[in-house]
């Protein structure tokens, strides 16, 4: 069965999103959830866009992603340049119905 899309628009303010990555497609989408009022940590191996250096108010951890990470996530963006491994947040979030 293929994979059919519900539109959906949801308030995320006050909820805790996380991003996993720290490149161009990253900033943009704490940009993103920044303006729409989430509360938004960064896990990353290396800040790639200096424009997160400048940003207010998000938590960002230079390390490794783990499982335990995603407690009491309300959404999580995969947005690493390794293709595979978005699979794998995604598939592990879509696992424990976490918005992905």
């Amino acid at each position: 069965m293929e994979n059919r899309f519900f539109p959906l628009f949801v308030n995320i303010t006050g909820k805790k999103a996380l991003v996993v990555g720290a490149g161009k497609i990253a900033i943009r989408k704490v940009e993103s959830l920044i303006e729409y009022g989430a509360r938004v940590s960064v896990i990353t191996r290396e800040i790639k866009e200096e424009r997160f250096l400048s940003l207010e108010n998000i938590d960002i951890k230079i390390g490794e992603f783990d499982e335990t990470l995603l407690d009491d996530v309300f959404i999580v963006v995969a947005a690493t340049d390794n293709p595979e491994f978005n699979r794998y947040i995604y598939e592990l979030c879509n696992s424990k119905n976490i918005l992905v």
